[in-house]
């Protein structure tokens, strides 16, 4: 290893923009920084997650009615 190599560490930063909401970014150092808000990305996990569950919900509705024909 060379002396010149940095370790690409992640932190964790806090802030409050002009409307004084809170923000969570995690930043990943290196030659060039990159930072992810994390509430945004738990906020869209959340919307994909309710999005695939209501498509399942026909689905299940379905496949109990035609459980009902079986017996």
């Amino acid at each position: 290893m060379t002396a010149n190599t940095k370790s690409a560490a992640m932190r964790l930063r806090t802030y409050r923009d002009e409307s004084r909401f809170r923000h969570l970014d995690l930043i990943c150092g290196g030659e060039r920084p990159r930072s992810i808000d994390l509430v945004l990305v738990t906020t869209s996990g959340m919307l994909v997650a309710g999005f695939i569950c209501a498509l399942m919900v026909p689905f299940a509705s379905t496949v109990a009615s035609l459980s009902q024909w079986v017996h």
